[in-house]
């Protein structure tokens, strides 16, 4: 009755056949297209999908399907698309249909990305998901993330929902349809498309007049069309006098076929419709009390009720189409309906159990509303917001006292905002009918912060903090604090975070979430008031040597290591942020990776290792982007700003300032004009254009903009300037700075170089080349005990032309070797250069052969794919670590092989140890100010 359509049965969609094939060589072109189709129940998505699927036998297709009933089932539609992935592929990701619940969205999105790439090398490949409306969220965030990562792939992602029916599955979803998606809406058939089916069905042709009146009578919907063609003769169809089944009586054509059936097959049908689309045969069966259930599953078949197929080893049985389904379960008085759900419920066990329990419900059920709160705290506990506040939206709904339903609602609305889902904002209706008091101001608050209105939601919770409804020592009076703690360092009000995080942690109680947020906001907080050594000590009992982690501990870890990237300690920072990483890659709940992979970046670059840090740098803007971490993005491309600027690729840097600017323009949210404000300058500094260093600072002479700053560098920019004001004569305002800097505590290593650095600058400004050579001394005797390779070789640098101008020749040729080597190792081109000047007027040529600037122009992804492979992954491993298919890096090495001349992967080294770094053109040359030239 409803099975998929061949050959004459199939009409009216040869439009939109046409769309999809051209979308398919896009795709096999390398030009992953995303195609959604739209249309209300019954219209022929499915139908659709079958057939061009079909006609393309060369197609490795995953297919998944939403299910109502399963939209609870976490990872239900990627154990799916896993099932579908053929025996002998070496994939090693989780498997999805038993480990995905403690996986993760990172990892099983990434195993995602793993199966793709593994599954091109046998040609190009179609992703579907139908009836994406009723995916589960778990497979939706994953599959989100994995789509959002496909770059040159050879893959076609095929979505079939209903119109305006994505909403719950998050504005990330409403993001990739609007920017990457075509659509195809499906409308009805028309009179002339009905003749072949009527052909087909019939075994004879419809006249015009009984065609227009079936395609009237049905809307055209092929699913209701097929049915009446083969439920009533054509005589019947064509007689004017004899009244057509109405269109909404699909349902009575469907129980008509189960009303034929045996009892045995009648219980059958009915317990699987209890249970969902899909269920397992053997639990229908024992839900029905039917022993041997084989010749009852035969009878559903042979009406076309159920698929005559089971999956070999899931002994599934899944309905023709949903609307079968529902037709049988609505049918079902209510009484055997929750006689069915609870024989279910005795059948599983934990949260599906308690689903069927729900469903058996009618009205208020006190004890199965505490069973769904008791299982969301669970949740929270181990990490799991999103599927806590869809038990508490539940246990909302069967509180027999309003008041307490209310509160778990709200609960559900807070944690969703915790959580940073977007679908949060879809319940602010909901919130404003709840009863006033301090929780639903609370939320409201929250909800007003994440429209972008900071000043406002915090002088409500400020407001709410001195109600005396409040109850005192309250875990809501705690969560408040949190909230003021967090958003008053948003504003860069870094004493008022610290009293508001304290008080959230004296009145924590049991909450996880509350405790999360406070040390977070605490920790950051005490280092914008100079009280990092506080914030570490804190945070000192989390350790990276943990092979698992405790749930919210990755966010801690992620904390401290950007803490300790910020005052130098880059190799403690490197240990805990490549945990990060490494427990993220593993399965850990991490709504920051974005960050960890920006702090690693830094603390690789203080590291000198410019090349990992270039790779982590543009690994997380790109992952900013696709999780739409919009509220940190400037902060994070002004790493990659630090990296590009002092290599010289002024191209790449140029498009990390520009984005970071746009960024900060996007969300009002203060910290991001001052990252954006900072990478400007870093650009300025490092071509030598000191009024553009200033230019670029002037927003930070506000001062909570700089006090914002230190959240991730809260030294290196008041260099910056103090350099600039040196540069352009402005020598007491330097000073000024520099006494500013040097007052500070916890200064890093490499800010005591530059200090030196500067000082001595100063001294020579001021005619006092003894006091500069005393700087000068004392620096260089402070860098032989440190690992900042940048800033020494900076130093050796300055501290050699004042050698040399002095006549001492031998001397200062040590050093400008010395600082020739480190700046070669880091690929620093303009430095180095400035380097080869100062050695050349030293009498020392430089015995390289100058190469010319960047002669291959590789772009940033292919030069990050060129190290990763020049390092000995595979592309494989090398898309593991980028979050892509393997696909994507064979074509960047397409793109690299092509560039470069070569022909192996063999050969990436000896071209990236020849490839400079600055882009095609001339090196700016800093003005004659400069004290490095």
């Amino acid at each position: 009755m409803a099975g998929q359509g061949t050959g004459d049965d199939f009409v009216g969609r040869g439009a939109e056949l046409a769309m999809l094939d051209r979308a398919l060589r896009e795709a096999r072109a390398g030009r992953p297209p995303t195609v959604a189709v739209e249309g209300e129940p019954g219209i022929g998505k499915t139908w659709l999908l079958h057939r061009f699927a079909a006609e393309v036998p060369d197609l490795e297709v995953l297919w998944a399907s939403g299910d109502e009933a399963e939209m609870s089932l976490d990872y239900g539609v990627a154990g799916q698309l896993w099932a579908g992935v053929p025996a002998g592929l070496g994939v090693d990701g989780p498997l999805l249909t038993a480990d995905a619940a403690a996986a993760g969205g990172f990892a099983v999105g990434a195993a995602l990305l793993d199966v793709l790439g593994a599954l091109q090398q046998r040609g190009t490949v179609a992703v579907v998901v139908d009836d994406l409306q009723w995916a589960d969220l778990p497979s939706a965030r994953a599959l989100l993330f994995a789509l959002r990562r496909l770059r040159q792939d050879n893959i076609l992602v095929l979505l079939a929902s209903r119109p305006h029916s994505l909403a719950r599955l998050g504005d990330g979803w409403s993001r990739l349809l609007a920017e990457r998606a075509r659509r195809i809406r499906l409308h009805g058939l028309t009179p002339p498309d009905l003749q072949p089916l009527a052909r087909a069905l019939l075994g004879t042709d419809l006249t015009l007049a009984a065609r227009e009146r079936l395609c009237e009578h049905t809307g055209g919907n092929p699913l209701y069309v097929r049915a009446l063609l083969e439920e009533l003769p054509a005589s019947a169809l064509a007689d004017q006098s004899r009244a057509l089944p109405a269109p909404h009586s699909y349902a009575a054509i469907v129980l008509t076929r189960v009303a034929q059936l045996s009892h045995s097959a009648q219980d059958l049908v009915a317990a699987a419709s209890v249970i969902g689309v899909r269920s397992s045969l053997p639990v229908a069966a024992a839900a029905a009390g039917i022993g041997d259930p084989v010749a009852a599953f035969d009878q559903a078949c042979a009406a076309g009720l159920v698929t005559p197929a089971v999956r070999a080893g899931t002994g599934e049985i899944t309905f023709s189409h949903p609307l079968i389904r529902a037709a049988i379960y609505g049918d079902l008085p209510l009484g055997r309906r929750r006689h069915l759900h609870l024989a279910v419920a005795d059948l599983l066990a934990g949260p599906e159990a308690l689903f069927h329990r729900a469903a058996a419900t009618d009205g208020a059920d006190d004890e199965l509303s505490a069973e769904l709160a008791a299982l969301a705290d669970s949740d929270i506990a181990a990490g799991e917001l999103p599927k806590a506040a869809q038990l508490l939206f539940s246990s909302a709904r069967f509180s027999p006292d309003p008041a307490a339903g209310e509160e778990r609602l709200l609960r559900a609305v807070e944690l969703l905002l915790v959580a940073g889902e977007a679908s949060a904002r879809d319940h602010v209706d909901a919130v404003r009918s709840c009863r006033d008091g301090p929780h639903k101001r609370f939320v409201m608050a929250v909800l007003t912060a994440t429209a972008g209105q900071l000043g406002e939601a915090v002088a409500q919770l400020e407001h709410l903090a001195t109600d005396t409804q409040l109850r005192r020592g309250s875990a809501l009076s705690g969560r408040v604090a949190a909230g003021l703690a967090f958003l008053s360092s948003m504003q860069g009000r870094g004493p008022e975070a610290v009293d508001w995080a304290n008080q959230a942690l004296v009145t924590t109680g049991n909450d996880p979430t509350t405790s999360l947020t406070a040390r977070q906001v605490l920790a950051t907080a005490l280092a914008m008031a100079d009280r990092t050594a506080d914030a570490l000590a804190m945070l000192a009992p989390l350790s990276p040597a943990r092979i698992s982690p405790d749930p919210h501990e990755p966010e801690l870890v992620t904390t401290r290591g950007a803490l300790k990237a910020s005052i130098g300690d880059y190799a403690g920072a490197s240990r805990d942020l490549e945990a990060v990483v490494r427990w993220a890659r593993g399965g850990a709940q991490l709504r920051s990776l974005p960050d960890a992979y920006a702090a690693l970046a830094q603390a690789e670059y203080g590291l000198g290792e410019w090349d990992n840090a270039a790779t982590h740098a543009e690994l997380a803007v790109s992952l900013a982007r696709d999780l739409g971490h919009f509220w940190f993005l400037a902060q994070v491309h002004k790493v990659a700003v630090d990296v590009y600027a002092a290599r010289g690729e002024w191209q790449f840097a140029t498009e990390h300032v520009t984005a970071a600017r746009q960024a900060s323009r996007h969300i009002d949210v203060p910290g991001q004009v001052a990252a954006a404000s900072v990478a400007e300058a870093t650009l300025a500094w490092a071509q030598g254009n000191w009024q553009g260093v200033l230019d670029a600072l002037a927003p930070l002479r506000q001062e909570n903009l700089a006090v914002l700053t230190r959240n991730f560098d809260p030294f290196t920019w008041r260099l910056q300037q103090s350099e600039a004001l040196l540069s352009v004569g402005r020598l007491d305002q330097a000073a000024r700075v520099l006494d500013e800097v040097e007052a500070a505590p916890a200064r890093p290593p490499a800010a005591v170089l530059a200090i030196h650095r500067l000082r001595a600058g100063l001294a020579l400004a001021h005619a006092k080349p003894g006091t500069a050579r005393a700087r000068f001394s004392a620096g260089i005797a402070t860098a032989t005990h440190s690992g900042t390779c940048f800033q020494r070789a900076l130093l050796a640098m300055d501290y050699a032309r004042l050698l040399r101008t002095g006549g001492n020749r031998r001397e200062a040729i040590r050093l400008l070797r010395t600082a020739h080597q480190i700046l070669s190792e880091l690929g620093a081109k303009p430095f180095l250069d400035a380097c080869g000047t100062e050695l050349s007027a030293c009498g020392v040529p430089i015995s390289e052969t100058p190469v010319p600037a960047n002669p291959h122009s590789l772009t940033a992804k292919e030069q990050v794919v060129a190290r990763l492979v020049a390092r000995g992954l595979s592309n494989r491993e090398a898309a593991a670590e980028l979050y892509v298919s393997a696909k994507a890096i064979e074509y960047h090495l397409g793109n690299i092989y092509a560039k470069t001349g070569i022909t192996s992967r063999h050969q990436l080294g000896a071209v990236l140890s020849s490839q400079p770094t600055a882009e095609r053109g001339t090196a700016a040359v800093p003005p004659s100010g400069n004290p490095w030239k």
